[in-house]
Formats: C-alpha cells, sequence, structure tokens
C-alpha cells in the first residue's frame, strides 16, 4: 500500500542521527522520505545518505530570499528528488 515517512523538523531531538537515520531506514525498507527544509542536517547531507534507487521528496519552506529557495530547488532536482512539496502555512 502507499506509505511514505512526512517531512518533520528537528529529528535530532529523538536520535543523534536525526533526518540521516530516518532516511537511511527508509531506504532499506523501500518507503519514500520526503526531506525536510528545516531538517537537523542540510539537504545535501540528507541526500548523500541516500541508497542506491532510493526515492526520495523534498518539502519546501520558501524563502523570502528567492535565490535560497532556487538553490534549495534544484539541489533537490541534481540529487533525484522526484516530488516537490511546497509548505504554505509558514
Amino acid at each position: 500500500f502507499p506509505l511514505y515517512v512526512t517531512a518533520t523538523a528537528m529529528g535530532k531531538l529523538a536520535d543523534p542521527a536525526g533526518e540521516i537515520a530516518i532516511n537511511q531506514a527508509c531506504g532499506e525498507q523501500d518507503v519514500i522520505y520526503m526531506v525536510p527544509t528545516l531538517g537537523s542536517y542540510g539537504l545535501e547531507e540528507i541526500l548523500s545518505s541516500s541508497i542506491p534507487g532510493q526515492t526520495n521528496w523534498f518539502q519546501l519552506y520558501v524563502n523570502p530570499d528567492r535565490n535560497i529557495t532556487k538553490r534549495l530547488v534544484q539541489t533537490a532536482e541534481q540529487r533525484g528528488c522526484k516530488g516537490l512539496f511546497v509548505t504554505v502555512d509558514a
């Protein structure tokens, strides 16, 4: 059945490896992981922990500095993220 682990910030509060551990566990179980903009680790660090063929999505908070937003989206795309989810509640 369809299942994914959604983006949540501050994963290091639960485990020192934070979102890296979540991403690796998702990869091992073939579950999609939505990487958060506001993770304990940066986007590059989290995505570097992905296993080959793993599916990741990216959750984006749009930054007032549109150049930062553009770089985040480009990084997610270049690192193979298959989905982009824009959060509009903040």
